[in-house]
């Protein structure tokens, strides 16, 4: 039986009655195990880790080093990042003959 099929199995127990349910703690991080494909990465994995004070930490697995930012940093590269991705998409419409608001529709569309 594979992770899903238990999982499903523990949920409808939960449903049933069977088992209580999960206690979560509100005032606790949120941790997750995300899969991301990038050269400074050694695997291909990250744990994410969301702080109620309002930080992101991000560290690989099997690693001491979590590399800390405030989540409005977070946003702001992630804004800048995706402009710069739609504007270089743009520039390269352009050059292929498009107009300028067909190209600026079909860079959103692509990178967003």
């Amino acid at each position: 039986m594979n992770r899903s099929d238990r999982l499903k199995k523990y949920w409808e127990e939960v449903r049933a009655g069977k088992r209580p349910a999960p206690q979560r703690n509100s005032n606790g991080p949120l941790k997750r195990k995300i899969r991301c494909n990038h050269h400074w990465l050694k695997g291909t994995e990250v744990i994410v880790t969301l702080y109620p004070h309002g930080e992101l930490g991000f560290r690989e697995p099997k690693r001491r080093a979590e590399y800390k930012l405030p989540i409005a940093d977070a946003f702001r590269s992630a804004v800048v990042v995706t402009t710069n991705r739609i504007a270089s998409r743009v520039k390269t419409l352009r050059k292929e003959g498009y107009g300028l608001g067909q190209a600026r529709r079909m860079a959103a569309r692509e990178v967003l």
